[in-house]
């Protein structure tokens, strides 16, 4: 039997055919011939390419954003490999090594989805539950972090559930990790540590400072004042230490060996629900600080996040998102998603609901799997896509995917599974159980 992707049975034909002879952006000019991921084949065989960076420069994709939609089993995980490895594969041809990086809430049984992926790269699977048994150090000083960094990630995790911090409260808050970065140590202290610094007398001692603040924001503080600022402080941060959360984010494990690799999976799967999307958006910070600061060791080429819309409930994972992909532009990282519908993200309800969907307004490319008709509105009004071209997506075949890339001209694509990719994809239930139907 041949080895040529999922497909089964017949070609497409008629209105199929005119999307076959669409055509991508030509690689040309200054980008080698090399240059692109490699999709698959379109439907009379020929290669496609995804050039994110060439396209970025033509003004052809407004976002670093690529995102994966389709039904369950239409192979989106597979093409999420496929994609990475070519990135890095190509990436050491032309004398590079990328960095990249991929995100899972997904296992198949005691295995995270992503272990063969990253093993066919020499690593292995970061599971951050049974690798950090203390839990992590947010307060990390070998993370590209400053103070400021600190106090927003503990500002956002401490309002997730609730109204912000007072301005005077958080100005405590400030003065404690500036006092914490001072002391000359490897690293600063753990979360836990901080939080018994953090007391009345502490807070008594630095009224004086927040006297000479503009009093439009903090006026002179009575006594009362202190212990109210002081109650908050403490229910904010007993809250946040007490919680999922804190049992995560309150240890002394180190992240920033991890988080350097050079091909690396995050598994999130055995953490508690509510923890994943504050630690995912935690780390999503510590890569958006790394860029700011000029430190490459967090830059990655790619990211992928497999099936995480269900963190956006979380404002803190919203706000970290919202961040992350305003400071990816213009550097020539590419962040994938893999989801399987729309309107899983529509459904999010809130102030994070209004930062989701005003991300997928702003992804500049999708590659859309098979969908049953329920979901073609949709993939209308925020793919860009024609609605005679919406009608053969349930027609789509598992591995088959329908590319829109910014205004262009959509093309279908196949890709090849190799013996390599099947290994990929041995931890996918869904693909595993289109292999066996092959």
């Amino acid at each position: 039997m041949a080895n040529r992707s999922y497909r089964s049975g017949p070609q497409f034909h008629g209105n199929m055919d005119m999307l076959a002879h669409t055509h991508s952006v030509r690689v040309a000019g200054r980008y080698p011939r090399e240059a692109g991921w490699a999709l698959g084949r379109d439907l009379h065989g020929v290669p496609r390419l995804f050039d994110h960076v060439m396209m970025r420069d033509r003004r052809l994709l407004t976002a670093p954003l690529l995102m994966f939609l389709g039904d369950f089993g239409s192979g989106k995980t597979t093409l999420g490999m496929r994609m990475l490895t070519h990135a890095f594969m190509m990436s050491v041809r032309g004398g590079q090594r990328a960095r990249i990086a991929a995100d899972s809430t997904k296992r198949s049984g005691n295995i995270p989805e992503w272990d063969p992926f990253v093993a066919e790269f020499g690593e292995r699977t970061v599971d951050l539950a049974a690798d950090f048994k203390d839990g992590i150090n947010i307060l990390d000083k070998k993370l590209p972090l400053r103070p400021q960094d600190h106090l927003r990630n503990l500002s956002e995790l401490m309002q997730d559930d609730g109204a912000a911090l007072s301005p005077a409260a958080e100005h405590i808050l400030r003065v404690g990790l500036h006092d914490e970065f001072k002391k000359e140590k490897p690293h600063v202290k753990s979360l836990n540590s901080f939080f018994s610094t953090v007391d009345i007398n502490l807070i008594s001692t630095i009224v004086n400072e927040l006297a000479l603040l503009n009093e439009g924001v903090i006026p002179r503080l009575s006594e009362a004042d202190i212990v109210n600022i002081g109650n908050e402080l403490f229910f904010r941060l007993a809250n946040l230490m007490n919680g999922k959360t804190g049992e995560v984010l309150g240890g002394h494990g180190s992240l920033a060996d991890a988080m350097t690799r050079r091909v690396v999976s995050f598994d999130y799967t055995q953490l508690d629900p509510d923890a994943i999307a504050p630690v995912q958006s935690f780390i999503w910070r510590v890569k958006t600080a790394g860029i700011r600061y000029g430190d490459n060791d967090y830059f990655c080429d790619a990211e992928l996040y497999d099936e995480s819309y269900e963190s956006w409930d979380s404002m803190a994972f919203a706000l970290g998102m919202r961040g992350r992909t305003k400071k990816l532009r213009g550097t020539g990282s590419l962040l994938i998603f893999i989801s399987q519908h729309i309107s899983d993200y529509l459904a999010i309800s809130g102030p994070q609901g209004l930062i989701a969907q005003n991300m997928l307004r702003d992804v500049g490319a999708w590659a859309i799997a098979q969908h049953e008709t329920v979901h073609l509105p949709y993939i209308i009004e925020y793919c860009g896509v024609s609605p005679h071209i919406a009608q053969m997506i349930p027609r789509l075949k598992p591995g088959q995917f329908l590319m829109k890339i910014g205004s262009q001209q959509p093309f279908v694509f196949d890709y090849e599974l190799t013996e390599m990719y099947r290994r990929m994809s041995d931890t996918d239930a869904a693909t595993r159980k289109n292999l066996e139907r092959m």
